[in-house]
């Protein structure tokens, strides 16, 4: 009866994990997304702020993603070397939880699924501000180009074939290599 105590209290243990898990995901969308508006709305010192709490937190993810393994070794090990003796857990797997503790069997779906979603919306937000990071660059390199041509109207770059070249001294910088 105490085994099954304790292995109810890793259970709840694990439980806790992915709950975290779940919790720093969903803190990290609203994250990026923050960066996203900051991004529209040109506000630097708030992306600079925004991004800090963002590493924050995938920091703070590594740190539950490792609680969270060392939860389901024990519980693994412990149901190993219950059934065969103590024996070294090879595959880390959370779906053998539900063939070893058919009670959370449910629980392991809806984890899995949860954490899932987490991760692929957290993706595809990171890709939506990268790709909008990536615009306001462009943007930018075309605005400097421009201002950069009006100032300097008689500077006129020629390329080794003697035509004149479209880009201007000074732009490169902002341009992609």
């Amino acid at each position: 009866m105490k085994r099954l105590d304790r292995q109810s209290t890793r259970l709840k243990a694990i439980s806790r994990a992915a709950e975290r898990i779940d919790n720093n995901l969903a803190s990290q969308i609203s994250s990026v997304e923050d960066q996203v508006n900051a991004v529209i709305t040109s506000d630097v010192e708030l992306l600079e702020e925004l991004a800090d709490e963002h590493f924050v937190l995938q920091r703070d993810f590594k740190m539950l993603e490792k609680i969270f393994v060392d939860e389901l070794r024990v519980l693994l090990k412990e149901s190993d070397s219950s059934a065969n003796g103590i024996k070294e857990q090879k595959e880390l797997r959370l779906s053998k939880l539900k063939t070893e503790y058919p009670e959370a069997s449910n629980w392991v779906d809806e984890a899995r699924r949860k954490i899932g979603e987490g991760i692929e919306n957290l993706k595809m937000k990171q890709e939506q501000l990268l790709h909008l990071l990536q615009f306001a660059m462009d943007q930018n390199s075309a605005v400097m180009e421009s201002i950069y041509r009006l100032h300097n109207r008689k500077a006129v770059q020629y390329g080794s074939d003697g035509e004149e070249n479209g880009s201007t001294s000074g732009v490169a910088v902002n341009q992609k290599a």
